[in-house]
């Protein structure tokens, strides 16, 4: 007979993969029938297909949002104190980018399958707008190259990366809610990494510190580093998350069958066990295409080798626990 696993993966419930066992039959039956739900049903998902990433971000509306909140952060030299100025800045930057991340942020697809969001786009777009303040605030109040000027464009960008640090921290998990959203926030969180690069170095590059402020630039360059080194971390754990919905349908329904007396007695030539390789390999096929650096695909493949094991691990621990019982006669516990 053959048995048929789904699941869904929470905002895709279109998305449904199938597990299945030919259990009477020695015979292995085609790859095809492991494949989950055809292109049909992909499109059902949040997904587009408008070129390349770079081409959805710059179409996407997202950018706008942050353009809008620039009149809200623009203050002339006459208007404020630069103590004030910092006061304001500091405020409305954390507001800027809670909002960016809270913002809802449609997945993409290349034309390669690469999947993405505007997230990225919108963050570093925020930030040279953030940087254009900053200028227009310097020059209004005549304190370009001076020991003031200095001061503020010191604490503007140490503000901007430890609030880009922290916001990263506290919203990442939000980004992740089921495997396509896993990939997409992999590929946006690696890209981050070479924007964020490239855009501090520019930084660090347009600001001539004066010489008494060499300490000042060492340590916001120390800074940025530890931003860049979030981003890649947080890219590689994002793409790893994808385990959970790897291994949702079969948590779900081999579970109860595996290591009990009908697979023990039925279940004679690995069915099981192949089932669950090929809904892995299913899966990864996918991954493999959603994904968009080699490098960060084969840290998927040992999540998935290591979520295997703890699977097995744990099935035979819980049907272990099935079987202990109390002999009330003897007292006899067994274990």
């Amino acid at each position: 007979m053959s048995l048929v696993y789904a699941k869904n993966t929470g905002r895709t419930s279109a998305d449904s993969r199938s597990l299945h066992h030919n259990m009477g039959s020695s015979t292995r039956q085609p790859r095809q029938q492991f494949k989950r739900a055809s292109s049909d049903t992909r499109s059902n998902r949040n997904l587009s297909s408008s070129g390349t990433r770079k081409q959805q971000q710059a179409a996407t509306p997202s950018t706008s949002n942050a353009a809008g909140t620039s009149s809200s952060l623009e203050v002339t030299a006459v208007q404020v104190t630069p103590d004030e100025f910092l006061s304001q800045f500091r405020a409305k930057t954390s507001e800027c980018l809670s909002n960016a991340y809270l913002s809802d942020h449609p997945i993409y697809r290349s034309r390669e399958g690469r999947l993405a969001t505007s997230l990225g786009s919108e963050i570093f777009t925020l930030f040279n707008m953030l940087l254009d303040i900053m200028d227009e605030y310097l020059v209004a109040g005549s304190l370009v190259n001076s020991d003031a000027g200095d001061a503020i464009v010191i604490d503007v960008v140490e503000f901007l990366l430890l609030n880009l640090k922290y916001k990263q921290t506290h919203f990442r998990d939000r980004c992740l809610q089921d495997l396509e959203s896993c990939c997409a926030a992999s590929n946006d969180f690696f890209g981050m990494t070479e924007t964020a690069d490239e855009v501090v170095t520019r930084v660090l590059n347009k600001y001539q510190l004066r010489e008494n402020r060499r300490k000042a630039k060492s340590m916001l360059r120390k800074k940025s580093q530890d931003l860049i080194s979030l981003y890649s971390s947080d890219a590689v754990y994002s793409a790893q998350m994808t385990h959970l919905y790897v291994f949702e349908p079969i948590c779900d329904r081999i579970e109860q069958d595996l290591f009990g007396e009908k697979w023990e007695s039925s279940f004679t030539q690995n069915e099981v066990a192949l089932s669950i390789v090929r809904t892995i390999e299913d899966f990864l096929g996918d991954i493999e295409v959603y994904l968009s650096n080699d490098f960060i695909t084969k840290k998927v493949i040992d999540a998935l080798v290591s979520a295997t094991v703890v699977f097995y691990v744990r099935c035979l621990l819980l049907k272990a626990r099935q079987k202990q019982w109390l002999h009330k006669s003897t007292g006899c516990k067994f274990i």
